[in-house]
């Protein structure tokens, strides 16, 4: 995804925290710098400890085997 807004952040923690609750693990993939930088100053990883990233799709699947 090139960008993401509010509504679309609140929409992916809501898509992660019902995830969480399936005890399920989430692999974000590749995210552009604009959408990676939102992930960062919301401190995505610390608050769903489920959360990771991948700079590749290769790296991303490794995560999740």
């Amino acid at each position: 995804m090139p960008s993401i807004d509010a509504t679309g952040f609140v929409a992916l923690e809501s898509a992660i925290s019902r995830l969480r609750t399936l005890k399920k693990w989430v692999v974000l993939t590749g995210p552009l710098p604009e959408p990676h930088a939102v992930f960062d100053r919301a401190n995505l990883p610390q608050h769903h400890e489920h959360v990771r990233f991948a700079a590749t799709i290769e790296a991303g699947l490794a995560l999740a085997r």
